[in-house]
């Protein structure tokens, strides 16, 4: 089995033309979002217009390289119910690494609490995947200020 080296929820994804190499731009934590105060409650499946990747990079642990590996990505809210599923990436350890990342154009916001996203890793040859890793991200909601009407998402950093 492939060994896995980088697992992320990100902004941006950039991979250099020129030589190959990975930069990984603003990872998902914790999004605090304004909700309306006469009204704390988001409508069931509210997401924001956030466009976000799921990365990973995987290092070759001598794996044969005929091996085919498929991957996917689960994002799962607060209450446990899969919102994002997929796609399943097939691949082969040809190569000392190997990148797969998936693309979401939005992000579901509708309950505060922490959100799961998982990586899932079986051979293809598999009837089970084996959970590999889990992220967690944090939605938090606060009640907008009625002189702020712009009604965006703040990122906050409280990794420190």
């Amino acid at each position: 089995m492939p060994r896995l080296l980088i697992f992320v929820p990100c902004q941006k994804v950039l991979i250099s033309k020129e030589d190959n190499t990975l930069t990984i731009i603003t990872v998902l934590q914790e999004m605090e979002v304004s909700v309306p105060a006469e009204s704390p409650e988001l409508p069931d499946k509210t997401t924001a217009p956030l466009i976000w990747y799921a990365f990973c990079l995987w290092g070759n642990e001598r794996d044969d390289p005929e091996t085919v590996y498929q991957q996917q990505f689960i994002l799962e809210a607060p209450n446990g119910e899969k919102v994002r599923e997929g796609p399943i990436a097939e691949f082969s350890m040809t190569t000392p690494s190997h990148r797969v990342y998936s693309r979401y154009p939005n992000f579901p916001i509708w309950l505060k609490g922490t959100y799961s996203l998982r990586l899932q890793l079986r051979r293809k040859d598999a009837a089970e995947w084996r959970d590999i890793a889990t992220f967690p991200i944090q939605i938090k909601h606060t009640l907008a200020n009625p002189k702020n009407t712009d009604g965006g998402a703040a990122f906050v950093d409280s990794a420190s």
